[in-house]
């Protein structure tokens, strides 16, 4: 799949609720309400693509 494609699937589909930065929603009293799918730790080779896009 390449980058692109991915960079339109995320638009469409996560990036409402996920954000543009992929680092999900934090609220203060209740922790995370959509978790980050960016991150350098995250095992996932899908997010560690996305998250070089937002660089």
């Amino acid at each position: 799949m390449t980058h692109l494609k991915l960079t339109n699937i995320y638009a469409s589909r996560c990036k409402a609720c996920h954000g543009a930065d992929g680092l999900g929603k934090w609220l203060d009293d209740q922790g995370y309400i959509f978790p980050p799918l960016v991150d350098e730790d995250l095992f996932s080779d899908a997010g560690k693509l996305l998250g070089s896009a937002s660089q």
